[in-house]
């Protein structure tokens, strides 16, 4: 049995639903029955300006190691064009 506190800071909210499994997906049944449709979590997209940093860094740290011979061999490597790597070198 759940108990009562009198506290006039707390608030409790009582919804009474219901969980089901059907074809593998989790519902949230309301009291009448019907579903109630789960709202979608926000994925966080990466922050554009920092991805394209983390790019240029990789792709300094490969130039100045040898490990790319040139920004041609560097597009190769990565499988984009060198004229992409060239637009966004600069």
């Amino acid at each position: 049995m759940p108990t009562t506190v009198h506290d006039p800071d707390i608030i409790t909210i009582r919804i009474p639903v219901s969980f089901r499994r059907r074809g593998g997906r989790k519902l949230v049944l309301a009291p009448d029955g019907s579903t109630i449709e789960p709202i979608p979590a926000a994925t966080p997209t990466p922050d554009t300006m920092q991805a394209v940093m983390v790019k240029a860094f990789r792709w300094r740290r490969r130039i100045e190691s040898g490990a790319a011979a040139s920004i041609t061999d560097l597009a190769e490597q990565e499988g984009i064009s060198d004229t992409y790597v060239n637009r966004s070198w600069r």
